[in-house]
């Protein structure tokens, strides 16, 4: 009986040094080449995605939104309901009214400019050709506008009441003027000082040719041509934003015509000529002025008023002009391509003359009478011009007017027609 407990000590003890033995052997070292294919065979398990969930966007305030952000295509509203544990769906960006293409609906995104066709004028702009200094040019940048202009005049009138020469020979006169014809041609220069200043230069030769009758029987024709006065000044402009601008214009006029135009007039050699007659003032002027253009639905449309103030109470041959005024309103737009239509209203006051000029005779020709010189017109024209480019922008302008409103303190020539014809470009 004592040796079955011994027995037992000695089996576990036996026991305990074989599990030792099996601890303490190394394992087989495995071939490399074995070991990436057993790991190539053994399955790779993904881990399981990562489940996010997007809030609801709020809302933008309108004044918030990027234009950029817009979509051109109109807004789908999705009226299926959404299924059941799927993540919201953010509401679709705002867009504004319906956006076409610009060119065929004209309507643009919030807070998108206009496109350039749109800033820019779509048909002139320059105002019509037989309004004068309304060329502008940058800085550095010269232009040259070339105008030729013939007014016709064809029969006597006093205040509104058409006269005929037999009318004028009962007054007590002994000439009277049936036709005239007033030529001249003016080159206009200018230079871009800086970005508010524009200097400009007027040249004029001018060009005058009268018919007439005389009460003892017969008709008479004179002519004369010369250089006009010279005139010099500056062009401010105070505005220029968004389409319109405001210029202010300040010049002299310089005597530089002829007031002691003489022919044979009236059966008389070398007699001085009528005032009508003359090439310049004889005195220096000052010539105020304001402009104002503004581009409004693809048409341009603008006014200038001017004058002419006399600096001096007489000239060289005793007599000076009245100061005159003048005031133009236009509109302008592209017809077809490059070619722009205009319509312009001209309106001018003037009064009678100053003194007399001691060589003339008012009682043989009421255009001698330095008293019945004054008047006022309203003329309408219609214009048309044409523009292309080579180096540089060129134009080409023809206008045509008449009186729709006249009054003389006459009796003199009545205008009939006026026509104008322009070159301009910068460069």
């Amino acid at each position: 009986m004592k040796l079955f407990p011994l027995l037992l000590l000695a089996l576990a003890s036996n026991a305990m040094l074989q599990e030792s033995d099996t601890q303490a052997t190394p394992k087989p070292v495995q071939d490399p080449a074995e070991q990436t294919t057993a790991v190539a065979q053994e399955p790779v398990t993904e881990p399981a995605p990562l489940e996010v969930t997007t809030p609801p966007a709020e809302p933008k305030d309108v004044q918030d939104i990027d234009p950029g952000t817009f979509a051109s295509d109109p807004l789908v509203v999705d009226d299926e309901p959404p299924q059941a544990g799927s993540a919201p769906t953010p509401p679709a960006p705002i867009l504004a009214t319906p956006l076409l293409d610009p060119a065929e609906s004209g309507s643009f995104a919030i807070g998108e400019p206009l496109p350039q066709a749109e800033v820019e004028l779509r048909g002139s702009s320059h105002a019509p050709i037989g309004v004068p200094l309304t060329q502008q040019v940058a800085t550095g940048e010269f232009g040259l506008v070339l105008r030729a202009v013939r007014n016709q005049y064809d029969g006597m009138r006093d205040g509104r009441d058409d006269l005929s020469s037999a009318q004028i020979f009962g007054l007590g006169y002994t000439v009277a003027p049936t036709k005239r014809t007033d030529d001249w041609v003016e080159l206009e220069a200018y230079y871009g000082l800086n970005e508010r200043w524009d200097l400009y230069l007027v040249l004029p030769y001018a060009g005058h040719e009268l018919d007439y009758d005389q009460s003892l029987g017969g008709t008479g024709n004179v002519e004369t041509t010369g250089l006009g006065d010279l005139q010099l000044g500056g062009i401010f402009r105070s505005y220029d934003v968004d389409g319109t601008r405001v210029s202010y214009l300040a010049g002299v006029s310089i005597p530089t015509g002829s007031i002691d135009q003489r022919d044979t007039y009236a059966g008389v050699g070398n007699a001085k000529l009528p005032y009508d007659l003359q090439l310049g003032s004889g005195t220096l002027d000052l010539l105020p002025g304001v402009l104002i253009e503004s581009r409004w639905n693809r048409v341009l449309v603008g006014a200038r008023a001017s004058g002419r103030i006399h600096l001096q109470s007489e000239n060289d041959e005793d007599w000076f002009r009245s100061n005159s005024m003048r005031l133009d309103v236009w509109a302008g737009a592209r017809l077809l391509g490059d070619l722009t239509g205009t319509v312009r209203v001209q309106g001018d006051w003037w009064g009678d003359f100053h003194g007399a000029d001691p060589d003339l005779d008012p009682a043989r020709n009421p255009g001698e009478d330095a008293l019945r010189q004054g008047g006022d017109r309203v003329n309408v024209y219609g214009g048309l011009s044409y523009e292309w480019s080579e180096k540089h922008t060129n134009r080409l302008e023809l206008e045509v007017g008449a009186p729709v409103e006249e009054w003389l303190d006459g009796p003199q020539l009545s205008q009939e027609l006026s026509l104008l014809v322009g070159w301009r470009v910068n460069f």
